[in-house]
């Protein structure tokens, strides 16, 4: 174990810290994930045995699958996690640039699952991926990148609310645009967890609803591709029944 002193700015007393050595896992995390992965293949096990058995003559098809993608994704993590943090911090700019392009593209060259636009190819393979999974780790970076930089400043809506939020919302923005409604939601409760965690203003953040920045919902149809609604109309639609029947095919 590495130590590691600092002094705290109330009371100056001195005080010792513990952090993990570069060479050591942070073991309870790495539990959390092996679990969540361990209960993620159960439940996919579980659920497509039987449309596998009867689409691919073969009921483990997918769960297969899902341990081959597992192997390449922990060995993917294990050569990240040897990167220097400084690589991080110099490119994270980049990499969610490279984000925000793709989800432009996957507008106007992406392909459907459904009623939702957004898969991209992979020119030369049959493979295909979802540039909004890429930008749940761009939002993660970017926003880090943010707050670490302006942290010690003196921080004003500016630079703690507004920034902040087109770093996050732009992104959220383009996935909505894809009518992937989970995805834009998942982005969002990210970046607003990590803007609390990196002390923005809980007062601050609500007053942007109290104020009217957010005054209003997007909400689709199958009819019409976006309408947006006051706050009276929702409340109608909801008593009606058919707020779902709106949502579900983004979903």
């Amino acid at each position: 174990m590495k130590k590691i002193l600092f002094e705290t700015s109330k009371n100056k007393e001195t005080t010792e810290l513990k952090i993990l050595s570069k060479n050591r896992a942070d073991i309870p995390l790495l539990a959390v994930l092996f679990l969540l992965l361990a209960v993620g293949t159960l439940m996919i096990a579980s659920a497509s045995y039987p449309y596998a058995r009867i689409h691919y003559q073969d009921g483990a098809y997918y769960i297969k699958r899902q341990i081959v993608f597992l192997t390449i994704g922990i060995l993917v993590m294990l050569l990240l996690s040897r990167v220097p943090i400084e690589v991080y911090r110099r490119f994270t700019p980049a990499i969610y640039s490279v984000c925000m392009v793709l989800l432009v593209i996957v507008l106007f060259g992406g392909f459907s699952e459904g009623i939702a636009k957004r898969w991209l190819g992979i020119p030369g393979t049959p493979l295909s991926f979802q540039p909004s999974e890429l930008m749940k780790l761009g939002v993660i970076l970017m926003l880090s990148w943010y707050i670490e930089r302006s942290f010690e400043e003196k921080r004003g809506f500016l630079k703690e609310i507004l920034l902040p939020g087109l770093i996050l919302f732009g992104s959220a923005g383009l996935i909505l645009l894809e009518k992937h409604l989970s995805g834009t939601i998942i982005i969002a409760l990210i970046g607003i967890s990590i803007l609390f965690v990196g002390g923005a203003s809980v007062k601050k953040m609500m007053s942007m609803l109290d104020d009217g920045c957010v005054n209003e919902i997007v909400v689709f149809s199958d009819q019409r591709p976006i309408k947006t609604l006051s706050h009276s109309e929702i409340v109608k639609i909801i008593e009606k029944g058919e707020l779902y029947s709106r949502l579900e095919n983004y979903i």
